[in-house]
Protein backbone atom coordinates (compact mmCIF):
# COMPACT_ATOMS: atom_id res chain seq x y z
CA UNK A 1 0.00 0.00 0.00
CA UNK A 2 1.46 3.38 -1.15
CA UNK A 3 1.18 6.31 1.21
CA UNK A 4 0.04 9.70 -0.21
CA UNK A 5 2.62 12.50 -0.12
CA UNK A 6 1.75 15.31 2.28
CA UNK A 7 0.27 18.48 0.71
CA UNK A 8 2.82 21.33 0.36
CA UNK A 9 1.84 24.89 1.32
CA UNK A 10 3.38 28.31 1.90
CA UNK A 11 4.60 29.03 5.37
CA UNK A 12 3.52 32.14 7.22
CA UNK A 13 6.93 33.72 6.65
CA UNK A 14 6.70 33.11 2.90
CA UNK A 15 3.22 34.69 2.77
CA UNK A 16 4.44 37.76 4.64
CA UNK A 17 7.38 38.14 2.26
CA UNK A 18 5.10 37.80 -0.76
CA UNK A 19 2.65 40.37 0.61
CA UNK A 20 5.47 42.81 1.39
CA UNK A 21 6.91 42.42 -2.11
CA UNK A 22 3.47 43.02 -3.63
CA UNK A 23 2.93 46.16 -1.55
CA UNK A 24 6.34 47.52 -2.58
CA UNK A 25 5.66 46.80 -6.25
CA UNK A 26 2.19 48.33 -6.22
CA UNK A 27 3.48 51.36 -4.28
CA UNK A 28 6.27 51.92 -6.79
CA UNK A 29 3.80 51.73 -9.68
CA UNK A 30 1.46 54.17 -7.91
CA UNK A 31 4.24 56.68 -7.20
CA UNK A 32 5.50 56.38 -10.78
CA UNK A 33 2.00 56.97 -12.13
CA UNK A 34 1.59 60.11 -10.01
CA UNK A 35 5.01 61.43 -11.09
CA UNK A 36 4.18 60.79 -14.76
CA UNK A 37 0.85 62.58 -14.43
CA UNK A 38 2.47 65.55 -12.69
CA UNK A 39 5.13 65.80 -15.41
CA UNK A 40 2.45 65.71 -18.09
CA UNK A 41 0.44 68.45 -16.35
CA UNK A 42 3.56 70.61 -15.91
CA UNK A 43 4.50 70.20 -19.55
CA UNK A 44 1.01 71.15 -20.64
CA UNK A 45 1.06 74.21 -18.36
CA UNK A 46 4.48 75.22 -19.68
CA UNK A 47 3.24 74.99 -23.27
CA UNK A 48 0.09 76.97 -22.44
CA UNK A 49 2.12 79.69 -20.72
CA UNK A 50 4.37 80.05 -23.75
CA UNK A 51 1.34 80.34 -26.04
CA UNK A 52 -0.16 83.00 -23.74
CA UNK A 53 3.10 84.94 -23.76
CA UNK A 54 3.20 84.99 -27.55
CA UNK A 55 -0.47 85.94 -27.82
CA UNK A 56 -0.08 88.86 -25.41
CA UNK A 57 3.11 90.08 -27.07
CA UNK A 58 1.52 89.93 -30.51
CA UNK A 59 -1.35 92.19 -29.40
CA UNK A 60 0.87 94.65 -27.53
CA UNK A 61 3.53 94.70 -30.25
CA UNK A 62 0.99 95.36 -33.00
CA UNK A 63 -0.41 98.41 -31.21
CA UNK A 64 3.01 99.73 -30.16
CA UNK A 65 4.25 99.64 -33.75
CA UNK A 66 1.27 101.81 -34.80
CA UNK A 67 1.34 104.08 -31.75
CA UNK A 68 1.50 107.85 -31.90
CA UNK A 69 1.64 108.01 -28.11
CA UNK A 70 2.80 105.64 -25.35
CA UNK A 71 2.35 106.06 -21.63
CA UNK A 72 1.58 104.35 -18.34
CA UNK A 73 -1.20 104.95 -15.87
CA UNK A 74 -1.18 103.94 -12.21
CA UNK A 75 -4.39 103.04 -10.43
CA UNK A 76 -6.60 104.72 -13.01
CA UNK A 77 -4.85 108.09 -12.68
CA UNK A 78 -3.37 110.41 -15.28
CA UNK A 79 -1.31 108.85 -18.07
CA UNK A 80 2.43 109.60 -17.91
CA UNK A 81 4.41 109.62 -21.15
CA UNK A 82 6.83 106.76 -21.65
CA UNK A 83 9.37 108.36 -23.96
CA UNK A 84 12.28 106.22 -22.75
CA UNK A 85 12.80 103.56 -20.08
CA UNK A 86 10.87 100.50 -18.94
CA UNK A 87 7.51 99.71 -17.37
CA UNK A 88 6.09 96.43 -16.08
CA UNK A 89 2.35 96.17 -16.75
CA UNK A 90 0.83 94.83 -13.52
CA UNK A 91 0.05 95.86 -9.94
CA UNK A 92 -2.43 98.52 -11.12
CA UNK A 93 -0.01 99.91 -13.73
CA UNK A 94 -1.70 100.09 -17.16
CA UNK A 95 -0.12 100.53 -20.56
CA UNK A 96 -1.78 103.42 -22.44
CA UNK A 97 -1.32 103.46 -26.22
CA UNK A 98 -2.64 106.20 -28.49
CA UNK A 99 -3.45 105.03 -32.01
CA UNK A 100 -4.40 107.03 -35.07
CA UNK A 101 -7.96 106.53 -36.25
CA UNK A 102 -8.17 104.36 -39.35
CA UNK A 103 -11.91 103.89 -39.83
CA UNK A 104 -14.88 106.21 -40.06
CA UNK A 105 -16.59 104.62 -37.05
CA UNK A 106 -15.53 102.57 -34.04
CA UNK A 107 -19.05 101.26 -33.42
CA UNK A 108 -19.39 97.67 -34.70
CA UNK A 109 -23.05 98.19 -35.60
CA UNK A 110 -22.33 101.29 -37.70
CA UNK A 111 -22.53 101.07 -41.49
CA UNK A 112 -19.14 102.83 -41.74
CA UNK A 113 -17.39 100.54 -39.24
CA UNK A 114 -15.25 98.90 -41.96
CA UNK A 115 -14.79 101.97 -44.17
CA UNK A 116 -11.28 103.50 -43.97
CA UNK A 117 -10.71 107.21 -43.56
CA UNK A 118 -8.96 109.14 -46.33
CA UNK A 119 -5.24 109.84 -45.92
CA UNK A 120 -4.57 113.56 -45.49
CA UNK A 121 -1.56 115.81 -44.86
CA UNK A 122 -1.25 117.12 -41.31
CA UNK A 123 1.72 119.38 -40.70
CA UNK A 124 4.92 117.49 -41.44
CA UNK A 125 3.30 114.05 -41.56
CA UNK A 126 0.31 112.25 -42.97
CA UNK A 127 -2.77 111.28 -41.00
CA UNK A 128 -6.26 109.87 -41.43
CA UNK A 129 -9.23 112.21 -41.51
CA UNK A 130 -11.25 114.44 -43.78
CA UNK A 131 -11.29 117.98 -45.10
CA UNK A 132 -12.13 119.09 -41.56
CA UNK A 133 -8.79 117.76 -40.31
CA UNK A 134 -7.32 114.61 -38.74
CA UNK A 135 -9.71 112.24 -37.02
CA UNK A 136 -9.45 112.02 -33.21
CA UNK A 137 -6.93 109.48 -31.99
CA UNK A 138 -7.99 106.28 -30.22
CA UNK A 139 -6.83 105.28 -26.73
CA UNK A 140 -6.09 101.61 -26.03
CA UNK A 141 -5.37 100.18 -22.57
CA UNK A 142 -3.57 96.97 -21.67
CA UNK A 143 -4.26 95.94 -18.08
CA UNK A 144 -3.68 93.02 -15.72
CA UNK A 145 -6.78 92.92 -13.56
CA UNK A 146 -9.23 90.61 -11.84
CA UNK A 147 -12.17 90.00 -14.18
CA UNK A 148 -15.23 89.04 -12.15
CA UNK A 149 -17.04 87.20 -14.94
CA UNK A 150 -13.94 85.08 -15.60
CA UNK A 151 -13.27 84.50 -11.91
CA UNK A 152 -9.51 85.01 -12.26
CA UNK A 153 -6.73 87.51 -13.01
CA UNK A 154 -6.57 88.30 -16.72
CA UNK A 155 -4.66 90.44 -19.19
CA UNK A 156 -7.21 92.56 -21.07
CA UNK A 157 -7.22 95.05 -23.93
CA UNK A 158 -9.69 97.93 -23.71
CA UNK A 159 -10.69 100.15 -26.61
CA UNK A 160 -13.65 102.50 -26.94
CA UNK A 161 -15.29 101.09 -23.82
CA UNK A 162 -14.98 97.51 -25.07
CA UNK A 163 -12.94 95.01 -23.04
CA UNK A 164 -11.31 91.96 -24.64
CA UNK A 165 -9.80 89.26 -22.45
CA UNK A 166 -6.50 88.18 -23.98
CA UNK A 167 -5.08 85.80 -21.37
CA UNK A 168 -6.92 84.06 -18.53
CA UNK A 169 -5.25 82.72 -15.38
CA UNK A 170 -2.52 85.35 -15.79
CA UNK A 171 -1.36 85.41 -12.16
CA UNK A 172 2.19 84.29 -13.04
CA UNK A 173 2.42 86.01 -16.42
CA UNK A 174 4.27 89.34 -16.61
CA UNK A 175 5.19 91.75 -19.40
CA UNK A 176 7.71 94.58 -19.57
CA UNK A 177 7.78 97.36 -22.17
CA UNK A 178 11.09 99.13 -22.86
CA UNK A 179 11.36 102.26 -25.02
CA UNK A 180 14.85 103.17 -26.26
CA UNK A 181 16.26 106.71 -25.72
CA UNK A 182 15.67 107.51 -29.40
CA UNK A 183 11.94 107.04 -28.87
CA UNK A 184 11.66 105.15 -32.15
CA UNK A 185 12.56 101.64 -31.06
CA UNK A 186 12.06 99.37 -28.09
CA UNK A 187 11.40 95.85 -26.91
CA UNK A 188 8.85 93.64 -25.17
CA UNK A 189 9.74 90.86 -22.75
CA UNK A 190 7.26 88.40 -21.25
CA UNK A 191 7.95 85.89 -18.51
CA UNK A 192 6.23 83.70 -15.98
CA UNK A 193 7.11 81.60 -12.95
CA UNK A 194 6.75 78.08 -14.23
CA UNK A 195 6.22 74.87 -12.29
CA UNK A 196 9.80 73.94 -13.17
CA UNK A 197 11.38 77.09 -11.70
CA UNK A 198 9.13 78.60 -9.05
CA UNK A 199 12.08 80.34 -7.40
CA UNK A 200 13.09 82.50 -10.37
CA UNK A 201 11.47 84.15 -13.40
CA UNK A 202 11.69 82.35 -16.73
CA UNK A 203 11.84 84.68 -19.74
CA UNK A 204 10.88 82.68 -22.79
CA UNK A 205 9.92 85.28 -25.39
CA UNK A 206 11.06 88.79 -26.28
CA UNK A 207 10.65 91.02 -29.33
CA UNK A 208 12.40 94.07 -30.70
CA UNK A 209 10.17 96.89 -31.97
CA UNK A 210 10.45 99.68 -34.50
CA UNK A 211 7.86 102.36 -33.73
CA UNK A 212 6.69 103.40 -37.17
CA UNK A 213 4.62 106.50 -36.52
CA UNK A 214 5.69 109.98 -35.49
CA UNK A 215 5.04 110.46 -31.79
CA UNK A 216 2.59 113.26 -31.07
CA UNK A 217 2.32 112.73 -27.30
Amino acid sequence: MRLKAPHSAFTLAELLVAILASVILIGALFVGSIALQKTSCNSERFSTDQSNQRLLMDYVGRDLRRAVGIGTRFNGGISIRLTAGSAVIENRTDLVITLPAYYKSNTPTSATYDQPLPVIASGDHIAYGSAAGPAPNITVLFRKITVAEEGCICFVREEAGSKEVLVRQADDLHIRITIAPDGQSGSIAAWFRSSFSRDRPTITVSDQLMLRNLRVD
